[in-house]
């Protein structure tokens, strides 16, 4: 991995994941080093998160990881998107409803409204946005909420 130039005044570490062998990293930018953090799966569910998924922060040291490329044992077959969903908190990792529309190559952004004036989170949303589904070669223009008021 390379250095990562910070542009935010945020000073706490970055979280990388590893979108292919479904590793994490920690990245402290004062050191410009990366650290792999520590995956408690007692379920073995690494195995089942698709290749290229995307994540997103909730807070709370948690991340959604939805969607991507299903894991398949030929490389040359046709690809296929995921409906899969997990959340990933503080290094454990636990499979949650999957998405209506199984998609690659979409967005997720997530939105906090606080409740109170010392940060107690009120609604807390992920928007899955867009993306394409390749076993029908087509762009898709819906969009899902994840609810994370958990």
């Amino acid at each position: 991995m390379g250095k990562l130039k910070d542009n935010s005044l945020n000073k706490l570490p970055s979280v990388i994941f590893d979108t292919n062998k479904f590793a994490v990293y920690e990245h402290r930018m004062s050191k410009q080093t990366f650290r792999k953090l520590p995956i408690y799966d007692v379920e073995n569910l690494g195995r089942k998160v698709p290749r290229d998924f995307k994540s997103v922060y909730a807070g709370n040291q948690t991340y959604l990881i939805a969607g991507g490329q299903e894991k398949t044992k030929q490389d040359n077959k046709k690809s296929k998107a995921s409906q899969k969903a997990f959340i990933f908190k503080q290094g454990n990792l636990q499979e949650v409803l999957p998405m209506f529309t199984a998609r690659q190559f979409f967005s997720m952004s997530s939105t906090a409204a606080l409740s109170s004036p010392v940060g107690e989170l009120a609604e807390h949303k992920v928007y899955v946005v867009g993306g394409f589904d390749p076993e029908r070669g087509e762009a898709l223009t819906q969009c899902e909420i994840f609810d994370l008021n958990l």
